[in-house]
C-alpha cells in the first residue's frame, strides 16, 4: 500500500499500514491589529486560568452513513497545567471580537 500521508505506528504498521483521509481541513486563525500578541500580552496571558483555550469538534461519519460529532475542549492555567473543560463552557468563553 502506498500513500503520502501514512502513520508510521510500529503496533500498527506491522499489521497493515494506515493513510490518513485526504480530506482534513486545515485553517490558519489570524488576530485583529488589536490583538496582536506583544510580550506584555502573553505573559498576563500565562497568568491568567483559561485565558488560551482550544475547542475541537470533530465530525464523522460510521460506514452506514451515520453522522457523529465529539467537541472537546483543553485550557491552560496559571500554573502551566493543561486541563480538560466541559466544551459548552468552552464555548462559552468564544471571544465576542
Amino acid at each position: 500500500m502506498a500513500c503520502s500521508n501514512l502513520v508510521l505506528d510500529r503496533k500498527i504498521l506491522a499489521q497493515q499500514p494506515i493513510c490518513l483521509p485526504s480530506n482534513i481541513g486545515v485553517t490558519t486563525a489570524i488576530s485583529a491589529p488589536d490583538l496582536t500578541l506583544t510580550h506584555d500580552r502573553f505573559d498576563a496571558l500565562m497568568k491568567t486560568d483559561f485565558s488560551i483555550q482550544v475547542l475541537v469538534e470533530l465530525e464523522y461519519e460510521d460506514i452506514y452513513d451515520e453522522k457523529f460529532s465529539s467537541p472537546f475542549c483543553l485550557a491552560r492555567i496559571a500554573t502551566g497545567a493543561i486541563v480538560g473543560r466541559q466544551p459548552r463552557d468552552c464555548a462559552r468563553e468564544k471571544s465576542g471580537r
